[in-house]
């Protein structure tokens, strides 16, 4: 049995072990624990543009899902105070040099196609950032569950809600779950999918959705 519910700050030692274990390739698991514990996760507690959903298995956190009501401004909050995350970059590329070329990336920009001029404003909308299952949690609906839970959370405000993945299988997962592609963000290397939800769309309850995802690595 899954049980949902929105997560309290009791749960940030089991959400930045979830995240950096179901994701670990990801920008922000490779930045380390530690600055998911001492940063990353408390900067979404005092964030009031976001709010995560946790799924529950025995009283133990299955998955979570970060939704921000507004999207730039939790990228702001994350990644505006540069004095604070530069120390864990810097740490970060000591232990993986790799991860400058990656760093790098991101810093250059992006760019967005969108298929429709009509998809709407894709800035100060509600979005999903990161959606992650633990370690043998898969298949057994938790990701369906906690995304359910999130749009009920921003009520009326969820026809305007997006998400962006890398990963098909996520994309399919998605899509799934109500959202339909509107278009394509490149950064660096790496090529993104849009999708927003449809209006009035409702989960498909024969889903099997425990895909580990995050949106462009949380990173704007």
């Amino acid at each position: 049995m899954i049980n949902t519910r929105c997560a309290t700050r009791e749960d940030l030692d089991q959400l930045a072990a979830i995240h950096a274990a179901a994701l670990p390739n990801d920008l922000l698991p490779r930045l380390g624990l530690r600055f998911l514990r001492k940063y990353f996760f408390p900067t979404v507690f005092n964030s009031a543009s976001a709010y995560i959903t946790v799924g529950e298995s025995d009283e133990r956190i299955a998955g979570f899902c970060i939704f921000a009501r507004d999207n730039t401004a939790l990228s702001r909050s994350v990644f505006g105070p540069r004095l604070r995350i530069g120390r864990y970059y810097l740490s970060a590329m000591i232990r993986k040099p790799l991860l400058f070329v990656d760093l790098c990336a991101y810093a250059l920009g992006y760019r967005i196609d969108l298929y429709d001029a009509s998809s709407g404003e894709i800035e100060g909308v509600p979005e999903i950032f990161i959606i992650a299952t633990a370690p043998g949690q898969q298949s057994r609906g938790v990701g369906r569950r906690i995304v359910e839970q999130g749009l009920r959370e921003l009520g009326t405000e969820r026809d305007r809600c997006i998400v962006r993945t890398s990963s098909q299988q996520a994309e399919r997962f998605y899509k799934k779950c109500g959202f339909e592609k509107i278009g394509i963000e490149k950064r660096g290397r790496t090529a993104f999918s849009l999708l927003r939800l449809k209006n009035n769309a409702e989960p498909n309850d024969q889903l099997h959705p425990d895909h580990n995802a995050s949106r462009k690595d949380s990173t704007s």
